[in-house]
């Protein structure tokens, strides 16, 4: 694989890994854009893996989602390998749904009482 391509793949996982963020923020891609100095159309091209974003950018994502900015790039390595590609997943309701909830539950004792509830169902 070339070095752009490899580039190309990055660009498109770091646009995954920001969606989902954001999308378990509940928030919608004007609001987090405004919150880093892009348009909504900018946010949008970095979502979709079109635009390669730069790493002052990526760092005032990570300021504002409030993560270290290590998380973009968590899981890089395995990216192909699930059953149902990354993209897949997102573009069901039921998962933007099941973020959403996950991320409103109560405290971190629920979320791991909900991670343990999928994980029985999984099997």
């Amino acid at each position: 694989m070339s070095a752009i391509d490899e580039t190309a793949k990055i660009d498109i996982y770091l646009g995954k890994k920001i969606r989902l963020m954001r999308i378990s923020r509940g928030l919608r891609q004007k609001h987090v854009a405004e919150a880093i100095g892009v348009s909504f159309q900018q946010l949008q091209k970095y979502e979709n893996g079109t635009n390669h974003i730069r790493a002052n950018r990526l760092y005032a994502l990570a300021v504002f989602f409030r993560v270290d900015p290590s998380y973009f790039f968590e899981g890089l390595e395995q990216e192909g390998e699930s059953a149902l590609p990354f993209e897949e997943l997102l573009k069901k309701a039921e998962t933007e749904k099941l973020i959403k909830y996950f991320n409103n539950a109560a405290n971190d004792n629920v979320r791991e009482k909900i991670l343990n509830m999928v994980k029985i169902a999984a099997k």
